[in-house]
Formats: structure tokens, C-alpha cells, sequence
């Protein structure tokens, strides 16, 4: 006989629930982070090459 999913959750959390939603937010901070980090590289790169090559 197959458990119910719905007896599963009679916990005060469901077990399945929570490890996602942390592994998520993680994987959305590193992201931001390295979106962040590539976005203000990208906008150095190009004030250096702006002072380096003037007439461009």
C-alpha cells in the first residue's frame, strides 16, 4: 500500500520542504553574488579601456 502523501506532512515541517527552499536561496545569493561581481568587472574593464584608448 502506497503512503499518502498528505499523512506524511503531519509534522510540525515538511520534511521534503525545507532542504529545497534553503538549497534555493543558497543558489540565488551565489548567483547575485557572481552576477554582482561579473556586472561591476564588466563596468571596470570598460572605464579602463575608456582612459586607456581616449579617442574610442
Amino acid at each position: 500500500m502506497i503512503p499518502h502523501p498528505l499523512r506524511q506532512r503531519n509534522g510540525s515541517r515538511p520534511p521534503e520542504n525545507s532542504p529545497s527552499v534553503t538549497q534555493s536561496s543558497q543558489i540565488d545569493l551565489k548567483r547575485l553574488i557572481l552576477e554582482r561581481f561579473l556586472f561591476s568587472f564588466m563596468i571596470s574593464l570598460l572605464l579602463h579601456l575608456r582612459l586607456a584608448f581616449p579617442r574610442i
